[in-house]
């Protein structure tokens, strides 16, 4: 019996080591899964939402070319907005800042050509109490 006893020491003395030895592995992995997670509001793509008027009057001026615009928020800062619609399609690029629900847009490049804020003043969009939509010159842009 006694050798029973020092048996079941032994094991669960092992157990806690091995246990000590993996915590800083799982400590490094959800500390690394945590970073990745992104604390940012306005990440990732953004879709132009279109009212219905203004699709129709798009499709009619345009050819029945339809009216459309993504933006695409990275997490390091810069923002890519394309759109097309009306026979004409074009790309900006740029720097962001969120201050709150405020979104600011610096606009750098227009069709990749740099732009100077003289061109092109930066603007300002308001993020929706819910963040999911954000609305800047009377355009709304819902988050994918």
């Amino acid at each position: 019996m006694f050798a029973l006893g020092r048996l079941s020491l032994a094991l669960e003395a092992s157990t806690i080591l091995r246990m000590a030895r993996v915590a800083p592995l799982v400590l490094l992995l959800l500390a690394l899964a945590l970073a990745g997670c992104s604390s940012n509001p306005v990440a990732g793509t953004w879709k132009l939402q279109v009212p219905e008027a203004l699709a129709t009057a798009a499709k009619t001026m345009g050819k029945g070319e339809s009216l459309d615009a993504n933006i695409v928020f990275g997490d390091d800062g810069k923002f890519k907005l394309s759109g097309f619609g009306a026979g004409k399609s074009g790309q900006m690029e740029g720097s962001y800042s969120v201050n709150g629900k405020k979104v600011t847009l610096n606009f750098e490049k227009l069709d990749g050509t740099a732009i100077t804020e003289q061109q092109m003043k930066p603007e300002t969009a308001e993020l929706s109490e819910d963040g999911k939509s954000f609305l800047i010159r009377g355009a709304t842009f819902v988050k994918q």
